[in-house]
């Protein structure tokens, strides 16, 4: 068989050592009654132990010369290689729905979103393990007050335990990477909800990480706004890299919460505890235009009948029947109640 030829704009880097092919592929034995996924088998050497366990494992592959040489060296695998790009597959798909493990010797430069795409599958993939850039794995496995502590760090331990197995030489490639590698594992724990908007929360890391030498007072004004009373406390003069997930989560909530009454240089109540942020209060009466709801009746000036309505700043207001599109409403923001049209 024709050996394929490592392709730099693939990433590709094959791993020569067999010893340490069998230490990754030993790493999946975590969920031993689960199906496996490995990413980017280049000529197999991780495949040839990980088809020895007893269980059904796929590979997917984008390179063309490697997908061919996969389908000669290993014909029992011939209906479970899949030529594909990784990133842009449907997850879903592959085992029915069914959870699944993840595994490979990940191409370096995308290393990073193949973990954004773990987690935007996390309920079918209970376990990830692989090889990595020895970095990548530190910033990864790092806790708060670490200079590696960043946004991979925050987003993937809010739903997962990561362990830095071992570490591998740069020695052991073909071509060799200039830096070293790192196994890793990484197990979903038990969080089922976060506990604050997901959306938002990962919002709120990356705005802040993407200015990780400046404090919170500035790296967060993107979302509050320069002059925000929040961003007053003692707290904000402390960097991203020095707040735990918790503490993530908790700003998170309380913007959330001030952000469905407050627009643009809008100005809010922030209350402090120990020298952390616990609540976020815009103006007890807030003013704000009515963007969706359905048509009102004629004549119909009752109050007691309500319906939805969503304000322009995404909140859902119960509104009288008369109120319609388009109109500026009072609301109460203490209790989210609408008080009269403006």
């Amino acid at each position: 068989m024709k050996l394929v030829k490592p392709k730099k704009f693939l990433g590709q880097h094959f791993l020569k050592d067999l010893k340490v092919a069998q230490d990754i592929a030993d790493t999946v034995d975590t969920f031993p009654e689960l199906p496996v996924l490995e990413v980017g088998p280049g000529m197999g050497v991780l495949t040839q132990f990980l088809v020895k366990k007893d269980r059904l494992v796929k590979v997917v592959e984008v390179d063309y010369e490697s997908v061919a040489y996969l389908r000669e060296a290993y014909p029992s695998l011939e209906d479970h290689i899949i030529e594909d790009d990784f990133l842009k597959m449907n997850l879903h798909r592959l085992f029915d729905g069914k959870p699944f493990v993840l595994t490979g010797n990940y191409p370096y430069n995308i290393s990073s979103q193949i973990f954004f795409k773990m987690l935007e599958n996390k309920d079918i993939i209970p376990c990830c393990t692989g090889m990595i850039q020895k970095e990548v794995a530190e910033r990864i496995a790092a806790g708060p007050g670490s200079k590696t502590y960043g946004i991979l760090s925050v987003l993937i331990q809010a739903w997962y335990k990561v362990e830095y197995l071992f570490t591998v030489s740069e020695h052991v490639f073909n071509p060799p990477p200039k830096v070293k590698s790192a196994v890793i594992r990484m197990t979903r724990n038990d969080t089922k909800e976060l506990g604050c908007d997901e959306k938002l929360f990962k919002q709120v890391v990356k705005t802040t990480f993407n200015q990780r030498r400046k404090t919170l007072r500035n790296s967060i004004k993107p979302i509050l706004g320069k002059d925000c009373p929040l961003t007053e406390d003692a707290l904000f003069n402390k960097r991203p890299e020095q707040l735990s997930v918790e503490e993530f989560i908790s700003l998170t909530n309380q913007v959330e919460e001030a952000l469905k009454y407050i627009k643009e240089n809008d100005v809010v109540t922030v209350k402090f505890l120990y020298g952390n942020a616990f609540s976020v209060e815009p103006e007890n009466f807030v003013e704000l235009k009515v963007i969706e709801a359905e048509p009102g009746v004629k004549g119909n000036t009752a109050t007691n009948v309500m319906k939805n309505a969503k304000v322009e700043t995404g909140a859902i207001i119960q509104v009288p029947m008369f109120v319609n599109e388009g109109e500026t409403i009072r609301i109460d923001t203490r209790t989210g109640e609408y008080m009269s049209r403006v």
